[in-house]
């Protein structure tokens, strides 16, 4: 049925990842590129809290997130392309009051504080080849840093992610490749696909990937009405892994969560330089892993449906 719509239908259906929710974490869904005709740039300010949630194995938690970044993008030559990324995150996780004398293993219980504020720098520079007027080859080198302030391990990861972006026609873009990542510790490096979407469905209703290099991201329907007020629904992954103070109840372990944020949102385009958008909505199939420094787990635990707020400021230049 799909393929009696039309090839390019059915190609934006297979880009957008019909697929069950937690799958989303198997892929990267980096947004499209655009033709930029000179130098572009922009800074943003971003905040997020998620509210409190109970933890299946024991005790609750909560976070508070905050961001700054910025991009810049332009031409090198009427074919090349260069741009670059860079953001700073500090996530404050707050597991309530610490219980440790509930925890038969201090190290690897949720009940113990076992990580607080984490920090995250990425870097992304990246490039991309007008092969002709309709395709284009992308390239990306993300770099990151994910650790608590005092760890003593390494916590930096690196790559390459590489795609072939598509203009099928006026109205849909797509792109798939393939991303491969170093990881924190003995973790085997990561290979995935990169898929791209940005179709324009009717005058007013867009299908489109928004995210970066690294698996994750998310699919949103934005909808439009004028320049100034769009509408959007979107659904995500979102995984941090990030190395454990050296002080901590697990000195120099790793940490992980993971969860699948469903929102609903309202961008506001004071004018075509400044945006202002505000979402919410509930984070579903939540995770939280401990892992020693070596990689090898010590526990994991699901944790509830929590409400999500989330919003960012950003000032185009």
């Amino acid at each position: 049925m799909i393929w009696r719509l039309g090839p390019s239908l059915a190609l934006a259906l297979l880009a957008a990842g019909m697929l069950p929710l937690p799958a989303l974490g198997q892929v990267a869904l980096p947004s499209t590129e655009r033709s930029a005709p000179e130098w572009d740039s922009d800074f943003r300010v971003a905040g997020q809290y998620q509210k409190g949630a109970s933890i299946d194995a024991e005790g609750s938690f909560e976070s508070m997130q905050y961001q700054v970044a910025a991009w810049v993008e332009g031409p090198l030559t009427q074919s090349v392309q260069l741009n670059f990324e860079a953001s700073y995150t500090y996530t404050d996780y707050d597991f309530g009051p610490a219980s440790p004398s509930s925890c038969s293993d201090p190290a690897a219980c949720f009940a113990n504080n076992p990580w607080q504020g984490i920090n995250r720098l990425d870097l992304s520079p990246g490039a991309s080849l007008a092969i002709t007027p309709a395709i284009k080859l992308r390239l990306s080198f993300p770099i990151r840093w994910n650790a608590e302030g005092n760890a003593d391990e390494s916590a930096i990861t690196a790559g390459i992610v590489t795609q072939l972006q598509w203009q099928i026609s006026s109205r849909l873009v797509v792109g798939l490749g393939v991303g491969v990542v170093s990881q924190i510790a003995a973790e085997d490096t990561r290979v995935y696909p990169a898929i791209s979407l940005d179709w324009k469905m009717t005058s007013n209703l867009r299908l489109r990937t928004r995210g970066g290099p690294y698996q994750g991201g998310e699919i949103a329907l934005i909808w439009s009405p004028s320049d100034f007020f769009q509408g959007v629904l979107s659904a995500g992954y979102e995984r941090q892994r990030f190395r454990l103070a050296n002080s901590g109840p697990n000195p120099d372990g790793i940490g992980e969560t993971t969860s699948v944020p469903l929102l609903v949102g309202l961008e506001l385009g004071f004018t075509s330089r400044l945006k202002i958008v505000a979402e919410g909505g509930m984070a579903v199939s939540g995770e939280l892993r401990i892992e020693d420094g070596q990689g090898g787990l010590l526990r994991s635990s699901a944790y509830d449906s929590a409400g999500v707020l989330r919003g960012y400021f950003r000032y185009a230049f």
